[in-house]
Order: C-alpha cells, then structure tokens, then sequence
C-alpha cells in the first residue's frame, strides 16, 4: 500500500457497477489513513492528484491505475468513435448492438486484467463504495478457497427441477440465501460475506436464475432446448445428482493407465495411477467414487449415465503394481523407493522404462508425455522428444 511521506493518505480501489455498461467498473480514490486504518475518501486518484499527495505506486498499483483510467467513460467515448465522432454519453454508444458488444469485450478483457493482478496482492479494495463511510468496513479481502459448484435435477412429470450450489469446502451454499453478487463472468469472480471468490468450472452468469430463487422448473415441452444452451456442456466438469431419471449404472474398471507427473513439494517426479471407465476416469489419489452425466435421445427422454468405481477391481490392479515393485503413497501416487527426498527427480521414469515390458497388458498401459513432450525410450538417458528437436534433460 502506498503512502505518502507523512503517511496520512493511502490509494484504494473500488469496484461499483455501472448499469449502463452492465458490469463492475474499478475506480482509485486517495483515501486518509491514521495507523494503519483506512478512512474516508478525500480524492479520485489520477496522476495529478498522486503527485499532489506524494504517493510512490509500486508497478502493480500503477497497472490498476492505468485499467481504471481506460474505463472511465471519457477514455471509452474516445476510444469508440463512430464515423470518428464521439458519442455524447455511454447510453448513446452502446444502444447500438455491434457497438455494445465490441466494448463489452474490452470492458471484460481489461476486468480480467484488473482482477488478475489485484487478487495477488494486498492491494485495498471495496465494493460499491460508500464515500460517506470509512473505508475500511467497506473492504474486502481475496479468499484463497475456490468454489466448487454442484447440480441437482430432478423430474416429475411436467417439469425438470434445476439446482445449483457451491461448496466452500464442506460447507454447502445455495446463492439465494446469501448476498451474492457476480463481479465477473469469465473468469468467474463472485463475492459475498466480505470476501471475493473464484468458482471452479463454470462462468459467473450461471449464477444468475439462483441469486433470487433456490430452483429453476424446467417445463418438460422446454428441457431439451434448455438442456443443450445451458447444461450440456457444464456437466462435462461438474458433479450433479439427479432424481427420478431412468438411471444406467456402469461399475466396469477396463484397465489404468500409469503417467509421470512431477510432484511440486518434492520436486521429483512420481507415478500417477488413473483407472479406466467406460466414459470417464478416476484418479487413485482422488477421493471421488462416482461419475454422472445426464443425455437425452431422440425421444427427449433423459437418462442419467451413472459410473460408480469398482473396488474390488481397483485392488485387484493395485495388487498386482505392487508384486511389480510399486509402493503407494498416502496421497495415492506410486513411486519404486519410499524415501522420496532423496531419489533424483527422474528416478521413477527410468525404473518404469527398465520394466515397461513386463508390466504393459491389456489392462495396463503407460503414458510416456509429460506434457506436450515425450519421453524417448530408445537412449540410455532420458530425453524429450520435442517437434523436430530432441534435448537432452540434465
């Protein structure tokens, strides 16, 4: 935060929505501060005024700064300009379809700017600011939880009934029942309670039909079209549940396949095991135990396809890695030597490529790419094989 010499002012900025433009526009104001405290606004902040005040930006602060003055609606009249003259106001400019939707996409592009940059900071910043009140019972503060999202359908026979929900961590939240307000669609940024979160998976307009409401009915005559512009694709990453559908359930495990990955805290590379399903694929170090999708056919019937991890299956193949030599970890990764901090950081990979021969069947494969590399197992060292370019790793 900067401070001027004598420390009485700081720079602050606030996020109020503008109805015309239909999104939260950043704006900074020097506000007074004593100890440590942030107090009342005394000036928007602009280059003219930091200099008045004496504040030193950091390169952050003056990147934020420089996002908050290409919003200003001045700088936007000036920038869009039609037959090069400029309209004389924002309601005028966006009233025109093409217009609206080109500087709606710079408006969202500068906000994802913003947000990237000032949520990896300590950078104050308010919501809708009160200039009346102090500043700092107006603040909020970035939480490191990202929000989980959770579907629920379920049919009768007129309706489809939608739910959605956000987990932080176990607690279950319905958008309705609290203060929630979408501050960003792409990439989702949403704050409620004082703070601002992110949501895994989905954009933040998706909240939109549950912040006044716990459901949305879906008439029957209307649940495909429904389904397919909304739904289809979010189920893709998100859990659901679903009541009162036709149900086909799936419990064959048809195999794993064993990829390296590198470990971040132990900076070597271990064995990720991932069993193989019918239509989707689990983890060993993933707690989930089943899968969901829900399809239509061509009679608009719906069925939930339901994949339920098989056990029995899953052990059965564990057991045999093992009488290979690999040890499981508590965190569910496989590697040959248990003291993991003192291995070189390829030591599983060349141990996996010593016996690939003995353990590759029909129900076991292995993945050689880390990444967008493969790894050449025709040298006695292990290389990467880029697009017309082999490097040798040290």
């Amino acid at each position: 935060m900067p401070f001027s010499k004598n420390a009485n002012q700081a720079l602050v900025f606030d996020l109020s929505f503008d109805s015309i433009l239909d999104a939260y526009i950043p704006s900074a104001f020097i506000v007074e501060q004593m100890d440590g405290v942030l107090l009342y606004s005394i000036k928007i902040a602009n280059t003219k005024t930091i200099a008045e005040f004496n504040l030193e930006l950091d390169r952050y602060e003056q990147q934020l700064l420089t996002i908050c003055d290409k919003l200003t609606a001045k700088s936007i009249l000036t920038k869009y300009k039609v037959k090069n003259k400029m309209a004389k106001s924002l309601e005028i400019l966006v009233s025109e379809a093409k217009t609206k939707k080109i500087v709606s996409h710079f408006v969202n592009f500068s906000l994802e700017s913003f947000f990237k940059i000032i949520s990896s900071t300590n950078i104050p910043l308010a919501i809708n600011l009160n200039k009346k009140d102090v500043f700092h019972k107006q603040q909020v503060f970035f939480s490191n939880t990202i929000l989980e999202p959770k579907l629920h359908f379920s049919k009768t026979p007129e309706n489809i009934v939608y739910q959605l929900s956000l987990f932080d961590n176990e607690t279950e939240l319905f958008p309705f029942e609290h203060d929630f307000k979408i501050l960003l669609n792409e990439p989702s940024w949403i704050t409620y309670y004082g703070k601002i979160y992110t949501i895994n998976h989905i954009n933040g307009n998706k909240l939109k039909p549950f912040l006044t409401k716990k459901e949305v009915i879906i008439p029957n005559k209307n649940s495909v079209e429904y389904f397919n512009k909304f739904i289809k694709n979010v189920i893709k990453k998100v859990p659901i549940d679903a009541e009162g559908f036709t149900v086909e359930t799936n419990t064959n495990c048809k195999g794993c396949v064993i990829k390296p990955t590198l470990h971040f805290q132990h900076k070597v590379y271990l064995l990720e095991l991932v069993f193989i399903y019918e239509n989707c694929t689990f983890s060993n170090s993933e707690a989930k135990t089943k899968h969901i999708t829900l399809s239509h056919n061509d009679l608009d019937e719906f069925t939930v396809h339901q994949t339920i991890r098989n056990k029995k299956e899953e052990n059965r193949i564990r057991k045999t890695l093992e009488s290979f030599g690999f040890i499981f970890q508590n965190d569910g990764f496989l590697t040959f030597n248990e003291n993991v901090e003192k291995i070189d950081e390829y030591f599983n990979i060349t141990t996996l490529l010593k016996i690939k021969n003995e353990i590759i069947s029909e129900e076991i494969s292995i993945n050689l790419e880390l990444g967008t590399k493969k790894i050449n197992t025709h040298t006695s060292t292990i290389q990467l094989i880029f697009p017309k370019i082999r490097i040798g790793l040290m």
